[in-house]
């Protein structure tokens, strides 16, 4: 087995690596840029020295195909996009409308023309090379952002794996084009395509707001948090690298794509777990209501009844170890399980 990592530098993708790398697969990383220093930590020295490393444009096919070619890459796991936030004061004001932080705001809903250059045509390239060189498996993430903020207007039941779409953001735009992309090829040539969508997978180096929140209150800084009914669907980063490379691997019959995550909790839930882990935080809720992106209930059910796949960290043991990350740095005493 040769995998080919796309994004291996990434923060899902570096752990993507390093979880392949434990079980003994052989794996080429492709992106963009050389390794960051987070990268470089998470997969070890060691582990580095028995990467193959392309740089690579994911958008352009010669490249891509290249690659896949030469190297005899059996297996793929597609993890590169653009989706990363910037400051707002920088946007332009329609931007601004698409920001799925307070005051930040998408680059991807920027320069529209980059988004739809390396999600989409970056996939397309995957799924060529996948056809041309008959790839056992491609695996990629999705998110539940390709449903939309609106549909539970729409559809207030839990979404079904087969998805039901009302994007509002050139992400979740981009996301459901490589969704259907990647079942025609499925469906027309007979290649494996299995999509992961994840909802809010956190996890030290995480993008948007919520690990400086938890950094915050690893560090005894106060913390307040508005809208206690507001949900989302957690996964911890490391079980949502293990579920690319358990899907990657598995001789298992998949549909097209599933819902994934560990639990959906609500903002009190998580004010509750935090209080559990660190009794001294010094965290509030209050009844306002927040901003953070609206998301709809999910069903996540068929990827264990297809696969035997669950998630193996909950939101509490995933606080702790973000926590007890800061708090190592800071030198403060470590958290401990109750």
């Amino acid at each position: 087995m040769i995998c080919l990592v796309t994004g291996g530098w990434g923060y899902i993708g570096s752990r993507i690596v390093r979880n392949l790398l434990d079980k003994g697969v052989e794996v080429v990383v492709a992106d963009a840029s050389e390794i960051n220093a987070a990268a470089r930590q998470i997969i070890g020295e060691e582990g580095l020295q028995k990467i193959k490393f392309w740089r690579i444009d994911i958008a352009d096919p010669l490249q891509v195909f290249a690659m896949v070619g030469d190297l005899k890459i059996t297996h793929i796991i597609h993890t590169a996009f653009v989706m990363g936030a910037i400051d707002s004061g920088r946007s332009a004001k329609a931007g601004k409308a698409f920001s799925l932080h307070p005051g930040k705001v998408m680059t991807g809903e920027l320069d529209l023309g980059k988004s739809l250059r390396v999600n989409c045509f970056g996939m397309l390239n995957i799924l060529e090379a996948a056809r041309m060189f008959e790839i056992k498996r491609v695996t990629y993430t999705s998110a539940y952002a390709a449903f939309g903020t609106a549909i539970a207007d729409i559809h207030p039941g839990p979404i079904p794996d087969e998805g039901l779409f009302a994007p509002d953001t050139m992400y979740a735009a981009t996301k459901i084009t490589n969704e259907l992309m990647a079942r025609i090829i499925r469906d027309r040539y007979g290649i494996e395509t299995v999509g992961l969508r994840f909802g809010r997978t956190y996890g030290v180096g995480g993008p948007g707001g919520f690990p400086q929140l938890i950094r915050r209150v690893a560090l005894g800084e106060p913390v307040e948090l508005a809208d206690p009914t507001y949900f989302n669907s957690y996964t911890y980063v490391d079980d949502c690298a293990d579920a690319h490379v358990y899907i990657a691997m598995s001789s298992a019959p998949c549909q097209s794509v599933y819902n994934v995550r560990e639990q959906e909790y609500t903002n009190l839930d998580l004010v509750n777990a935090i209080k559990r882990v660190h009794p001294d935080a010094s965290i509030r809720i209050t009844d306002a209501k927040g901003d953070g992106v609206r998301v709809p209930h999910v069903e996540t059910s068929g990827i264990f009844r297809d696969t035997g796949w669950k998630a193996k960290v909950n939101l509490e043991t995933g606080l702790r170890q973000m926590m007890n990350h800061w708090r190592a740095e800071a030198r403060l005493p470590e958290l401990a399980p109750s």
